[in-house]
This record gives C-alpha cells, sequence and structure tokens, in this order.
C-alpha cells in the first residue's frame, strides 16, 4: 500500500501532543542542553583566561574539559536511548499507548543501544559515500534505511537484520518517504533557522531559542516517522487509525 503522507504527519502531530510525547519533548530538550553545553564548554576551556571573558560561545558548565567531555558523552548514551524509547512509544496501539512505562527505557536496552549505535556509523558510512559519487544514490540509501532504529527498537532486531527489514519496508515507497522526509526537512530547517538569527546577537540566546523552537519539532518528526514505518509495515495502517 502507497505511504500516505497526510495521515502521517497529522498522526504524528497529534501523538507527540500525548502525554508521552510531552515527556520525551522534555527529556530531549535536556539531552540537547547537557549535550550543547558540554561541546560548548571544551571550546571554551580551550581559550586564554583573556579571550574567554570576551569570547560569546553560548550556553556552557562549570566544568573541565574532561568532566566536560564525560558529560557529553553520557548525554549521548541518553539520547540514544531516547530515540529508541521514542520509537516504542510512538508505535504502540495496545491501552498504555499514551502513557509513560518503563519498558520504554529499558526493555533490552543494552542490546538496542549496541545495536543502534552501529546502524547509524554504517547508514552514516553509506549515506556520505552515496551523496559524495551523486546525490540521487545518497537519497535512495537513506530513505531506504530510514527505518532501522525502528526495527531495532520495535522488533528487537539486531543491526544487519534491521538494515535489511527497514529496506524491504521501504521497497515500494522510497519517493513517497523521500518526499516526506524532505517535507519534514525544510519545515524543521526553516523554523530553526530562526535560533540561528538570535545567535547574531547573543550566542546564548540564539541557543535557548533553537532549544526551545527545535526540540518539539525533532520530537514530532520522529512521530510523523514512526506513523510512517506502522502504515508500511502493517499495511497502511496508521498509529491513531488503530486507536
Amino acid at each position: 500500500m502507497a505511504l500516505q503522507i497526510g495521515r502521517a504527519i497529522s498522526n504524528g502531530v497529534r501523538r507527540s501532543l500525548s502525554p508521552v510525547g510531552i515527556v520525551l519533548i522534555v527529556l530531549t530538550a535536556v539531552y540537547v542542553l547537557l549535550f550543547s553545553s558540554s561541546v560548548n564548554t571544551i571550546i571554551a576551556n580551550q581559550l586564554p583566561p583573556d579571550v574567554q571573558q570576551q569570547a560569546q560561545i553560548g550556553l556552557t558548565l562549570p566544568l573541565s574539559s574532561v568532566g566536560a567531555g564525560v558529560v557529553g558523552l553520557a548525554a549521548l548514551v541518553f539520547g540514544m536511548v531516547l530515540y529508541i524509547a521514542a520509537a516504542r512509544a510512538f508505535t504502540r496501539t495496545g491501552p498504555d499507548r499514551g502513557s509513560v512505562t518503563g519498558s520504554l527505557f529499558t526493555r533490552r536496552i543494552g542490546r538496542a543501544l549496541v545495536s543502534a549505535v552501529g546502524a547509524n556509523i554504517v547508514i552514516g558510512i553509506a549515506t556520505f559515500i552515496g551523496f559524495l559519487l551523486l546525490v540521487i544514490p545518497g537519497i535512495f540509501l537513506m530513505v531506504s534505511f530510514a527505518f532501522g532504529l525502528f526495527v531495532i527498537a520495535v522488533e528487537d532486531a539486531r543491526l544487519m537484520a534491521s538494515l535489511r527489514r527497514s529496506w524491504d519496508i521501504a521497497r515500494e515507497n522510497r519517493w513517497r518517504l523521500a518526499g516526506l522526509l524532505l517535507l519534514v526537512g525544510v519545515v524543521t530547517g526553516l523554523i530553526s533557522s530562526l535560533g540561528s538569527v538570535v545567535s547574531f546577537v547573543s550566542p546564548t540566546a540564539g541557543q535557548v531559542v533553537s532549544l526551545l523552537v527545535t526540540t518539539p519539532l525533532v520530537v514530532v518528526n520522529y512521530a510523523i516517522i514512526a506513523d510512517a514505518y506502522l502504515q508500511l509495515r502493517d499495511g497502511g495502517s496508521g498509529v491513531l487509525d488503530q486507536e
């Protein structure tokens, strides 16, 4: 069945506004804040003291470079756990579909983390090479592997099995899926540019604005892709259509 882009968008937006969606937005904001602040701290610590006082870097942490590196690494792991939890939350159709449960964050999380990190590395390298060769192969690979993390999180698949499964799910809808990804990417980019504009006045204010504006969009976009995954996996049944 063909992917219904309008239904994926409407279902994704509505699901991201559920209780579990709101919790994921807040937790994602925490992750982004910790990671970006730790990176800023490492950069600031490399500057001479007199330059640090004049430089406008953005939000920083009162930590050494080593401490900030530890926080940044922990934030990355936390962020990956959040994406796995979001994939599970936005694809649930049972009575607990809108609630926050521990299993979202804990079920086989170690194996899921390892597979997800490996999948991101493989997909990143493959799409990068594809874009270097020609743009179309890069887009083709990006779309074909778009559901890899969902397969890992929801179907408990391992690395290579998740890539094969994602390829099969996207097989007959690659152009529609590419259009959906392009649409949400352009909208996100345009709205996120507000933070960049504010950064010219104050990097810290720009970072805060970007955090407040971009974080909800990231979660909404993820919910939209989750509905597309359900549609193509289940032959057209989107998230809210099964509720």
